[in-house]
């Protein structure tokens, strides 16, 4: 289940564009340094976009994993090995440009369709 989280977090990073240098915060005090602008990395301007980014990251992930706790059972199943964020890109993008009247919905679940209908269960 941590591993679909972190997927849709991660493409959720991706479509909005944060570069992939890194990402997410490891520690407290990191978060609040990227959200306050005064990180310590090469791109500081982009502390707060990464905060903003992980913030939201989390906050999706919770969702999306509440709306598979209602259901009972669990929406995507990457592969063992994982998905290359490239191809996880690739997967999103498709199913936005194919499916254009839901792009008023909230990007969270059109990513979890996306890659659960890419990566589907078999129970």
């Amino acid at each position: 289940m941590r591993k679909a989280v972190g997927c849709v977090a991660l493409v959720v990073a991706l479509a909005i564009g944060v570069p992939s240098t890194r990402a997410n915060a490891t520690t407290g005090l990191e978060l609040l340094r990227q959200c306050e602008g005064r990180s310590p990395q090469r791109l500081e301007a982009l502390g707060p976009i990464l905060c903003a980014t992980y913030l939201s990251g989390i906050v999706d992930g919770y969702q999306i994993r509440s709306w598979e706790a209602e259901r009972g059972r669990q929406a995507l199943c990457p592969p063992a090995n994982g998905i290359e964020n490239e191809q996880m890109q690739l997967i999103v993008q498709k199913w936005l440009r194919d499916h254009p009247n839901e792009l008023d919905q909230p990007a969270r679940m059109s990513v979890l369709v996306a890659l659960a209908q890419a990566f589907p269960c078999h129970r």
